[in-house]
């Protein structure tokens, strides 16, 4: 009985200063993964509406508790304003899952098969044509993009995800009119 006693006292006390130890260091590490990944995320948006001026991150909250973030660009094209959105599209396994908000643990996955996940942010103007795709974040084992786009996940992705930027859209500009008739009343 001995013999069991006293490596077990060992391997617990290693098991509880290592588990300390890692969660020291995801303390320390979580501010600055978390920055990193605002600043990926900044940078793809910026990619995939390049020459728009890019306005604010707009969160539209739906009734059954979802939300959806998106961006929207803005451009001067003669005397015509012209528009495009960007937006994280989400894809868990054969499940799609449209556009978790990125700032939320950074969670989104824009395609998942058995193959990995690969996040991306899509750009698309008033048409909705898509602009750009920037690959922001690809687990292992790789999938090739093309591979994806030739199972259609992606596409199937980004169409649902454009629905629900209509969507979030109008929940905004209703948002906005009922603050902006509230502040005349």
């Amino acid at each position: 009985m001995e013999h069991i006693v006293k490596p077990a006292l060992i391997l617990t006390l290693i098991v509880f200063f290592s588990a300390l130890i890692l969660s020291y260091a995801k303390k320390i590490t979580d501010s600055y993964i978390l920055r990193h990944e605002i600043d990926r995320q900044n940078q793809a948006v910026r990619l995939v509406l390049n020459g728009y001026t890019i306005g604010e991150e707009l969160i539209a909250r739906f009734d059954d508790g979802t939300e959806f973030s998106y961006w929207v660009g803005t451009k001067i094209e003669g005397a015509v304003e012209k528009k495009a959105y960007a937006f994280i599209s989400t894809v868990h396994g054969n499940k799609r899952n449209i556009a978790t908000p990125p700032t939320a643990a950074w969670q989104s996955n824009f395609i998942s098969t058995v193959h990995g996940n690969i996040s991306a942010m899509v750009g698309i103007d008033e048409d909705d044509k898509i602009l750009r795709v920037s690959i922001i974040h690809q687990t292992e084992p790789v999938i090739t993009f093309f591979d994806a786009v030739l199972t259609k996940t992606i596409v199937d992705g980004i169409n649902d995800s454009i629905v629900k930027l209509k969507s979030a859209k109008l929940i905004i500009e209703n948002d906005a009119a009922e603050q902006s008739i509230r502040s005349v009343e």
